[in-house]
């Protein structure tokens, strides 16, 4: 009997022959574990997120913010300017009545009592940028505006009175924290709740 050497296997055997070391994954499966980690990873964001852009004032600070905003003088408005008269007008968004109505009270005599000014009001949250929500209400109109940390400039009208009704609509967490600045007046509200009212004394 012929002996018979063993004879090389050809190159494409021996590749089968040898396991590949690295798993196969289907797509569904590396889909299914991508969607995970993302939900996974929003679930930790949103937990960090609640817990530190709530505002944390203490009580002290709040009892202060009151106490200087009782003792605060009328805030000097800053009147809008004629050539700016059009874009505040668009920016209050006020229907074809309402707007003929406003026009024709700004353009009433000193001594009417219907006369009212526009005005030119930031608005901003002092403290955590966290959702606070506030309307504010001066001479028969209203606005709500939702708070951020850099200000929101919103024209409204004021009358004779002078009186500018802020009125909490929202809170983020910890107290609706209010910022209202006008001209070179400035002041922080004290700590609002939703519902709760603040009567902001102005002059022109």
């Amino acid at each position: 009997m012929k002996h018979l050497e063993p004879q090389p296997l050809p190159q494409a055997q021996y590749a089968k022959k040898i396991p590949n070391p690295r798993r196969k994954y289907s797509k569904t499966t590396l889909a299914l574990v991508s969607l995970a980690i993302i939900f996974a990873t929003g679930s930790l964001m949103k937990a960090f997120w609640s817990t530190t852009v709530s505002d944390r004032l203490s009580e002290n600070a709040k009892a202060e913010l009151t106490k200087q905003f009782a003792a605060a003088p009328p805030i000097k408005l800053a009147p809008v300017a004629r050539h700016e008269t059009k874009a505040a007008l668009d920016q209050m968004q006020l229907d074809p009545q309402q707007r003929r109505a406003l026009e024709n009270n700004m353009s009433t005599q000193e001594s009417d009592p219907q006369k009212v000014d526009l005005v030119w009001v930031d608005l901003w949250d002092f403290a955590s940028q966290d959702g606070d929500i506030v309307r504010v209400a001066s001479a028969g109109y209203q606005v709500e505006v939702s708070l951020l940390n850099a200000p929101k400039r919103i024209s409204i009208p004021v009358d004779g009175t002078g009186s500018v009704q802020i009125v909490g609509v929202h809170d983020g967490g910890g107290g609706i924290t209010l910022g209202l600045k006008s001209g070179t007046g400035a002041i922080s509200l004290p700590v609002m709740q939703p519902g709760e009212m603040l009567l902001v004394r102005s002059s022109l």
